[in-house]
Order: C-alpha cells, then structure tokens, then sequence
C-alpha cells in the first residue's frame, strides 16, 4: 500500500512540475516581431502563445543582438524566438521549421531617385543594416561594393534615413506595413522588389536537455494555430497564404470573427500576408486560375471561396459564375475595394 501511495503522489505531481518549466528565450528589439519594454512583438506572441500551449512557461528578454548571440551560445538563455538559419548558428543552436519569411525591401526617402532593382543597384550608395543580422549570401557579396552605415535596428535604420546619414534602409516589409505604417503622407518610400527571403526560425540551445522537445512541442502547436486563425490574429491580418501539412498546396486561413463589411478578397494586393516565399510567388501572380487553393477557417478545410463565405456568413452570401467557365467569381460582394 505504501508503494501505491507513493505512485500516485508523483502521479499527481508530475503535471503540475511540467507545467512550471520555464524557458527564457533572448532577442533584440525589432518591431514588430520583438519589442522592448511591456509589449509584446508579433514573434513573441507567436512563440510564446505555441510553447505555453505545451506546458511551457515562456517569456522573451529583449536586449542587444551580439549579446543574445553570445548568450545563447554559452546556453545563458535558453534559445531565442525570432532568428535567421546559418551554418556558424547551427553548430550551437537547433532550429525549428521556419514559422514566417522576411521579405527584405529597400526603403529610402520619398523624394529619392534612387532606383533599385536588385542587389547590385545597391552599389556605391550608403545602406543602413544591422551588424549581426544574416541578410543572405547575395547581399553578403555585395557589402564591398556599398558604404555600410551600421544601426542598431530596423527603426533606427529608418531615423538614418529620415536624418540623411543613408541613402537606403534595408528592412523587412512586415516591418514597414505594421510598424512604420508607410502610406502618402509618409516621408519614406519603400521600393516594390524583393531583395531576399530570409526563413524565421525559434531556436533552442542544443545545451538545453529538452532542446528536441520544445522544437517538436512548437512545431505541433504552432500548425494548429495556422488551422484556427490564430497566427492571423496576431499578425493582424484577415488572410494568411501558408502551406499547412507542406503538400504543395497553397491554403488561404481566414482571421477568426472577421466582420464581412471589412473584409477584402484574398486576390486584392494587400489583403493577404504570405508566410513563405512560394506562397508569396504564387500570390503575386495576377491570375490564381490555375493554383489549387485549400480554404481554412477556425480549423476547418474547404475546397472554395464561395464555401468559406457561406461557412462563415451564411446561405444568403453568394458568388457569381463566370460566363463560359467554370470559375466562380466573389469578388463583385466585397465591401471593401
């Protein structure tokens, strides 16, 4: 009898010890993935709300980039939440899946000149960039041939820009459409092109003992969260373009308790966030025709837009056939233009 109490003693208490793990991860201010002070960034949010699903009790220290690194390769944190792949960080640090794609974009003062295209339009002009940050090999290269004017983030790569000490800012345009709110009364002007996808990644110290686990609870956690809207909400957007299950489909994940009066058609340039760079290709493309496209909305798959709309607004929502085609347009019922 003695043993038996003994079991359900541990039995009762195990949960609770698991519950109260706690994990630190490290990061720098970067809005609006990480965000010093009492808010909190869109990367945390993400991370945090995945890990705490799994037990985990996670919070994120926001301080100076090198000494996050160094940090979490002496495993004085126990990861970080919001960081790009290298070969050099891998050696110290196991990485989840990617969970968002930077899109690096050009950003200079609205009534500049300057004209990029491509990395090596870069060249002899003063670029802002943060020392320690991994912009990929193509920009990597080509740092010899520009003046590099090193800040501390993004938001001061900007105030470099604004205080004319760089002619170009190099930042992410989630950056830009969140943070910087960039529009026709803005003093910047963002440059439409691509310069590098660089895949966001959580991190854990391979010195953790649980370093496989928190990968795999994340992982878990967070495709459930793509299903339900959630990382919409956060990112604050109504559409959201992923690969949920990575079969090569492009699947379109509608915000939750999204208002029918505000919402725009996933087709409309702006209405919809691609997580990752194929799904970003396919979005920009101008006709959609061709793709086969999964609707999800709280979690719940459906093969078409009309679907989704009636799924989530009613019978009464309808969509109008194309002449001679098979096409179902539902473009025309949107409030929002």
């Amino acid at each position: 009898m003695r043993v038996f109490l003994i079991t359900i003693a541990t039995l009762f208490f195990l949960p609770t010890a698991m519950a109260e793990q706690n994990l630190t991860l490290g990061n720098s201010d970067w809005p609006p993935f990480t965000i010093k002070g009492q808010r909190q960034g869109a990367s945390e949010k993400l991370v945090c709300e995945a890990l705490k699903r799994a037990g985990w009790n996670c919070t994120v220290k926001v301080y100076e980039w090198n000494q996050v690194l160094e940090d979490a390769h002496e495993g004085a944190v126990d990861g970080i939440a919001a960081i790009w792949r290298t070969p050099e960080r891998e050696q110290y640090l196991l990485f989840s899946e990617p969970y968002l794609t930077n899109r690096i974009v050009p950003v200079t003062a609205k009534d500049s000149k300057i004209f990029v295209q491509k990395v090596s339009d870069l060249s002899g002009w003063r670029v802002a960039m943060v020392p320690g940050y991994a912009y990929g090999d193509e920009i990597e290269k080509a740092k010899s041939s520009m003046t590099i004017v090193p800040v501390v983030s993004s938001v001061e790569a900007f105030k470099a820009v604004q205080e004319g000490k760089a002619d170009i800012a190099l930042v992410d345009d989630l950056v830009v459409r969140s943070q910087m709110g960039i529009d026709e009364e803005s003093e910047f002007k963002v440059i439409n092109v691509v310069l590098a996808h660089r895949e966001l990644y959580v991190a854990v110290s391979r010195q953790h003992p649980s370093a496989e686990q928190i990968i795999s609870d994340f992982q878990h956690h967070y495709e459930i969260m793509l299903k339900d809207g959630i990382v919409n909400d956060i990112l604050d957007v109504d559409w959201l373009a992923t690969d949920i299950g990575n079969d090569g489909e492009l699947d379109l994940v509608l915000r939750s308790g999204v208002s029918f009066d505000d919402l725009g058609t996933p087709n409309q340039q702006g209405e919809t966030y691609s997580l990752g760079q194929s799904q970003y290709r396919t979005m920009s493309e101008t006709d959609m025709g061709g793709s086969q496209v999964n609707y999800f909305v709280e979690g719940r798959p459906h093969s078409s837009l009309q679907e989704t709309l009636v799924d989530v607004f009613g019978k009464d929502t309808v969509c109008t056939k194309v002449d001679y085609s098979s096409e179902i347009d539902c473009t025309k019922i949107f409030q929002k233009k």
